[in-house]
């Protein structure tokens, strides 16, 4: 290969070639008929209806659930991902499985982190009036135990720093 023709296609992938053309297709697909979220291929609704999978076809839903699962640091889907596109692996999804992860999974982050924030805030007032004003003096390890049971206190335990 020329030094023309290699320059050509790294500047296309550095502008962003699509993930489905043929030069960039995958050759490791996703399961066929399993839910990329919920690992079933079918999914009962309300009424007993069934509801199909629909495969990913357009980069608007690729993005989506890759942005989604980036900002969840969601690293088990992370994982089943594999830096893979979604629309040449054939990934496929319920849209109600879809819909649940990008809008559900979004809230209880933001949940999350104001139950962090919250706890920063009572360590914070802790070390100020029991340590800074009074001179006083606790190990390292009975501060971590206060904010771990605070966590505790406001449903997230499995917080560890």
């Amino acid at each position: 290969m020329s030094e023309r023709s290699l320059r050509k296609r790294s500047s296309a992938l550095a502008i962003g070639e699509e993930c489905h053309s043929k030069k960039l297709r995958q050759s490791n697909l996703f399961e066929q008929n399993k839910c990329l979220f919920c690992e079933k291929d079918l999914k009962y609704l309300k009424g007993n209806t069934k509801e199909s999978l629909t495969k990913c076809q357009t980069d608007n839903a690729s993005t989506s659930i890759i942005n989604a699962v980036k900002a969840q640091e969601d690293w088990t889907l992370h994982a089943k991902i594999g830096g893979r596109c979604l629309i040449s692996a054939e990934a496929w999804y319920h849209n109600t499985c879809r819909r649940n992860y990008l809008c559900k999974k979004v809230q209880t982050i933001h949940e999350e982190e104001k139950v962090l924030i919250t706890s920063f805030d009572f360590i914070c007032k802790h070390i100020d009036e029991h340590i800074l004003q009074t001179d006083g003096v606790e190990t390292l390890e009975h501060v971590h135990e206060l904010y771990q049971a605070h966590m505790k206190e406001n449903n997230l335990s499995d917080h560890n720093p």
